[in-house]
């Protein structure tokens, strides 16, 4: 298994990632994977039922067979990583260079994807041992201080993705996973073009990676150096495109469509999920929270009524955990986004709060004392059915005061309290909500606030 080899060479991460209290907005370093086949593996629970869940995908890939890439050392391991495994600090080299093996991975599938990291997951060929299938993995790590989640062009030897310590966008190969001296290659050349409009770091991947190189390394098991092997060997692609994620029109979690798993049958989503027997609502287990239209207000749980009793994948009523008149429930009409009724309205172009034209006063939970207006402050700035119960508070709602005097999130309203203080300079995070974000996934452009009150901008 790749993830038995990478946990037995370079050691179990088992440090605690997270932003503080909250355990989250930065991330800890794995060398540990998900998996080695071509199907990963995604579970989440709601009163006690499991869903198992995985993507399919395609990928094409043409390879050549000479390479002058060139292995370099990255900027120094990444601190307060767990696992001490077996591998030890390589010796200095150069990698890459004529005489590199070409190979051609299958089809990519996501192991695993939470919102801050994924990873994908492909076989490749040829068998470089004629030992044991091969396996090459993409791993992208989004939160703070890493960016794996964002779109663009990326050379992978720059900007930390030349090191495993430090990379957002990290390729890996294993020779022989399941032996006891797994080889483990990681990329020296190469170029990463992700598209716009995919969901990277929740499942949805389209990308393309063209001249890579890996060279044979070494990884550190404390502080996730990785160095070339001296004379070590190397491996090329030289151009692949992977695409990974349910079809157009999928409103549901990337992860559950199509997981090729017995009672996973996914409803409300849109398309009707090939899990499930057949299109009836009755063949339904699951409706996701995160976009299914018949979730009956838990994580996973179906109010069955309102699916289209011969398509599952859609509503014909109005779900139970709506508040508001059911007849502003999905009406059809544009610039008619009911929020803060509890279930997120169809008319919606997004979850988003900005997207809401009306909070209907005495049913809405986000009603501003008028007939129909509504306070965007107090809904959930990713769910505009719900809200936070943090009047002013624009940002994600599990970063504010988390109890942690270095969790000091800025530009979001109103001043975190794990603020030690309202200036600007204190700030640590400013999420993708935050009027002061730079672009990456929490960093701060602290030039757009205000300089005395860290909760507003310019």
């Amino acid at each position: 298994m790749l993830a038995g080899a990478l946990t037995a060479a370079c050691g179990d991460d088992t440090g605690g990632g997270g932003e503080g209290g909250s355990g989250g907005e930065s991330s800890t370093k794995s060398t540990s994977t998900s998996s080695s086949s071509t199907t990963g593996t995604s579970s989440s629970s709601s009163n006690g039922s499991t869903s198992s869940s995985s993507n399919t995908s395609s990928t094409t890939a043409t390879s050549s067979s000479s390479s002058t890439g060139q292995g370099g050392m990255g900027q120094g391991g990444m601190g307060g990583m767990g696992g001490m495994g077996g591998m030890g600090m390589g010796g200095s080299g150069q990698g890459g260079g004529a005489g590199c093996i070409a190979i051609t991975p299958g089809g990519f599938d996501v192991a695993s994807a939470d919102g801050q990291t994924a990873e994908y997951a492909s076989t490749f060929t040829p068998n470089v041992d004629d030992v044991e299938e091969d396996n090459v993995v993409l791993q992208l790590y989004g939160a703070n201080p890493f960016n794996g989640g964002d779109s663009g062009t990326f050379d992978l030897t720059m900007n930390g993705d030349e090191n495993y310590s430090s990379c957002s966008r990290c390729f890996l190969a294993v020779v022989d996973p399941q032996s006891a001296n797994p080889r483990i290659f990681f990329q020296s050349a190469g170029t990463l073009d992700m598209a716009m409009g995919a969901a990277p770091l929740d499942g949805s991947l389209d990308a393309q990676v063209t001249g890579l190189t890996l060279v044979e390394v070494t990884i550190d098991s404390t502080t996730f150096v990785s160095t070339p092997v001296p004379g070590g060997a190397c491996l090329e692609i030289a151009t692949a495109d992977i695409e990974v994620g349910p079809p157009p029109g999928w409103t549901c979690s990337a992860q559950y469509y199509d997981t090729g798993l017995a009672d996973d049958c996914d409803c409300g989503c849109g398309i009707v999920d090939p899990d499930c027997a057949d299109a009836l609502a009755t063949s339904c287990d699951f409706c996701d929270a995160n976009g299914s239209c018949a979730n009956d207000g838990t994580a996973f749980g179906c109010d069955e009524p309102f699916l289209d009793p011969t398509n599952n994948a859609v509503c014909a009523g109005v779900p139970s955990a709506w508040t508001c008149d059911p007849t502003y429930y999905n009406s059809g009409q544009a610039n008619d986004c009911d929020c803060g009724c509890g279930a997120a309205d169809p008319d919606c172009a997004d979850a988003l709060p900005a997207s809401c034209n009306f909070c209907e006063q005495g049913e809405s939970c986000a009603n501003d004392g008028t007939l129909f207006g509504c306070d965007l402050t107090i809904l959930d700035p990713a769910d505009n059915a719900v809200c936070t119960g943090i009047p002013g508070w624009t940002c994600d709602p599990q970063w504010y005061d988390t109890g942690s005097n270095t969790d000091c999130d800025c530009g979001c309203g109103i001043v975190d309290p794990d603020c030690d203080d309202a200036l600007a300079t204190t700030c640590d995070y400013c999420d993708s909500l935050s009027c002061a974000n730079d672009g990456t996934t929490f960093g701060c452009d602290i030039t757009l606030l205000v300089p005395a009150d860290n909760s507003t901008c310019i």
